[in-house]
């Protein structure tokens, strides 16, 4: 394979052969594209081996869960099943080493005491132990909120899951939380006597300071908050770490 300086000091013109089978997806791509090999070529490239560190990290957790899953099934698959699971855990793995710059993954068939559950264009990652309200719905939604209590561990209160249509906490109304309360008590019968009945509304002095302040952080007041994606601006922009590792990784990702 020979190669050649081009203008950019730093870049390179390649020649090399190409299997028919990639040439045809290249072409659909160009097509869509309205480019040129080449530059589709780095399009590629930089889409799957240089993407932000929080991407690389989010898609390869999400490879590692699908390949547990896929072990799971291979261990009762008949023969010709198994094949074609063997196959698709190969397509996760190879994904994996693209993005992880070549490396291969490894992969422990420990719990790690989270799940994965399948929404609209994309999974939602969680704690095992958290309650989904609606599960029937996942399907159904892009996004989830989740309600979390102050001192949770103190009263032993769970997390709870809603899926819903709205990306962001600031966007859910009135309605969407008292309905996601509704279900916080059909799904935990303990809701209503450990959590609601024990909320503690703010009393204000005339100078400003509140008179139970330390009443109400003692209490288990309740948070709605919304799950992160994976790639989402504004953890990014934070630069932490979703709560709990729960996030949502995006399989369709023309659409935001």
């Amino acid at each position: 394979m020979g190669r050649k300086k081009i203008l950019d000091l730093s870049a390179y013109k390649f020649t090399f052969n190409i299997e028919g089978d990639v040439k045809e997806s290249l072409d659909d791509l160009t097509d869509q594209y309205h480019t040129k090999y080449g530059p589709m070529i780095n399009i590629i490239i930089k889409a799957l081996c240089i993407m932000p560190d929080k991407m690389k990290k989010a898609f390869i957790s999400f490879c590692k869960a699908q390949i547990r899953d896929l072990n799971k099934q291979i261990a009762t698959a008949g023969g010709y099943e198994k094949q074609q699971l063997e196959s698709e855990k190969k397509q996760y793995l190879e994904f994996a080493r693209l993005i992880n710059q070549g490396y291969e993954i490894t992969v422990s068939e420990e719990d790690n005491g989270m799940t994965e559950i399948e929404i609209q264009d994309g999974v939602l990652i969680i704690p095992k132990d958290w309650i989904i309200v609606n599960p029937e719905d996942a399907k159904n939604h892009r996004y989830a909120a989740v309600l979390e209590c102050r001192n949770s561990s103190k009263y032993g209160i769970p997390h709870f899951v809603m899926f819903c249509d709205d990306k962001y906490a600031n966007e859910y109304s009135n309605e969407f939380e008292n309905e996601f309360k509704r279900l916080c008590r059909k799904a935990w019968s303990a809701f209503e006597e450990e959590v609601e009945k024990k909320q503690v509304k703010l009393v204000q002095n005339e100078d400003g300071s509140y008179i139970n302040g330390d009443k109400y952080l003692a209490a288990p007041t309740i948070g709605i908050f919304n799950i992160w994606e994976s790639d989402d601006e504004h953890l990014a922009a934070m630069d932490n770490e979703p709560p709990y590792g729960s996030m949502i990784v995006r399989t369709n990702v023309e659409e935001k």
